[in-house]
């Protein structure tokens, strides 16, 4: 229900790099970087309903072309930060979304706080505390890296190699490297 919900479909027409996108290799969309934090969220995180979800949704409120335009829009309102945070919070509790969590017994704002870094005294897995890699960014790293052909491996024999928790994203030093 939430992949078919107009709010989570609209991420397919929304580049993650932004206008980056013009002059590179990042030919993704939000669409395919939520569905990939999800993948990875299943991978390390099998049992959690909530982080699943939270992976789902934790870019819902991204605007066209990203970040690149949320500075000029936070100027235009006087936001402080990322916008899409302050839409990700309309979305999850004022649409369709919110009807969609609530029929699973999950309220919006457990998921809210899992996607701004807190769940349970612990950091989320999605964003860990500090200059830590978290599944938000591992998604990315991977994903740009495969790409742009700097990743000489499949993505998942790198990952096999990867362990997260609560506090980000474990490896050994070569495998880091």
């Amino acid at each position: 229900k939430i992949i078919e919900s107009y709010w989570f479909q609209r991420l397919k027409y929304i580049h993650h790099a932004g206008t980056d996108f013009t002059f590179s290799y990042k030919t993704h969309t939000r669409y395919q970087h939520a569905i990939g934090v999800y993948c990875l969220t299943v991978k390390f995180f099998p049992d959690s309903e909530v982080m699943r979800l939270s992976a789902l949704l934790h870019d819902i409120g991204h605007l066209p072309f990203s970040h690149a335009v949320e500075d000029a829009f936070s100027t235009v309102s006087k936001a402080e930060g990322s916008i899409h945070h302050e839409f990700n919070k309309e979305i999850l509790f004022k649409t369709e979304i919110d009807k969609i969590l609530r029929w699973r017994a999950i309220p919006p704002r457990l998921i809210y706080d899992m996607i701004e870094g807190n769940y349970n005294n612990y950091k989320s897995p999605l964003k860990p505390a500090g200059n830590i890699l978290g599944l938000d960014l591992l998604d990315c790293f991977v994903r740009d890296t495969y790409y742009s052909g700097l990743l000489k491996k499949q993505p998942a024999a790198l990952l096999k190699k990867i362990n997260v928790s609560e506090h980000g994203v474990v490896t050994d030093e070569k495998t880091a490297m």
